[in-house]
């Protein structure tokens, strides 16, 4: 059953990609669905770490949090150079997942599945289209502690244990 979970979110992929860019078959299109396709793992796997026990619409706001970044300029403009930004610094990462010195090992096989198809329907929302990702752009576990940062924005909403945050501004 699990194995039949992940082909179907496989597909779901292949037919956001190909709806995307077309099935031309050329080897430009195929580099950009294999991109596209390196992308939404990217999403998938800072979902899964970040948000894998959150509802889903948790996760969805996580996704478009990474998306709203690659959108303003104050950050890097692809979805690698936010997901990835500080990573080589203990405890300095834009997602903590990244820096928090635990092993990356997918455990809980339902929850990549539904982390797989969140990042897809967020990527085709938000990344592929001219549909404004909205404002916010930080958000934080209500557990966390160092939240200095946090003090300079406008708190929007709490989904399950994160709160998210736009500029003061909007």
């Amino acid at each position: 059953m699990l194995f039949v979970k992940r082909v179907k979110v496989l597909l779901v992929i292949a037919v956001i990609a190909l709806n995307i860019f077309g099935a031309s078959g050329n080897a430009h299109a195929s580099e950009k669905v294999s991109a596209q396709y390196y992308e939404i793992v990217l999403l998938a796997q800072l979902i899964y770490f970040e948000a894998r026990d959150q509802p889903m619409n948790g996760q969805l706001e996580v996704a478009r949090v990474v998306i709203v970044r690659v959108k303003d300029k104050r950050w890097p403009n692809t979805l690698e150079g936010v997901i990835l930004q500080g990573e080589e610094k203990l405890n300095r990462c834009q997602f903590s997942y990244l820096c928090d010195g635990k092993e990356k090992i997918v455990t809980n096989e339902d929850a990549w599945t539904r982390a797989q198809f969140v990042a897809s329907i967020a990527y085709s929302k938000y990344m592929q289209s001219e549909a404004d990702a909205g404002c916010v752009h930080s958000y934080r576990a209500t557990y966390a502690t160092n939240i200095g940062y946090f003090k300079e924005l406008k708190r929007k909403r709490q989904i399950g244990d994160h709160i998210f945050y736009c500029d003061k501004a909007k």
